[in-house]
């Protein structure tokens, strides 16, 4: 398809689907559970499950946070396999002056992540 053809059926998109965090979310708590993805997020518990339910809706900082973490651990999972994701995210890097990814994550945010994931991934090691 030539992107003159996608740029047309684009008119017909629905862009409200990607504002839509829930999907994403609802795959976060299936990987960690709600405890843990709560503690991750930086919100109290049952209002994740209210969210998740429908019944509340997140704030924008939170909602930036879940696409952070959606973003770094589906680049890891590009890079890693299996449990070696987790291990990568929770074990202390050199990269980051011996911190942990996971803690580089809620402190900066994604992107020193996303760059170290692909160095990584070109075969460059720190």
């Amino acid at each position: 398809m030539s992107l003159a053809i996608a740029a047309k059926r684009l008119k017909k998109a629905n862009p409200n689907i990607l504002a839509d965090v829930r999907p994403m979310v609802e795959r976060l708590r299936d990987v960690f559970g709600v405890p843990v993805l709560a503690e991750l997020l930086d919100i109290d518990a049952s209002n994740l499950s209210k969210f998740l339910a429908g019944r509340r809706s997140l704030s924008g900082e939170v909602r930036l946070r879940a696409i952070d973490l959606d973003h770094v651990l589906t680049s890891a999972a590009q890079v890693f396999v299996g449990r070696a994701i987790f291990d990568w995210l929770t074990g202390h890097s050199v990269s980051f002056g011996g911190a942990r990814p996971i803690d580089v994550l809620a402190d900066t945010g994604a992107p020193p992540l996303l760059e170290e994931l692909s160095r990584i991934a070109s075969g460059a090691y720190a």
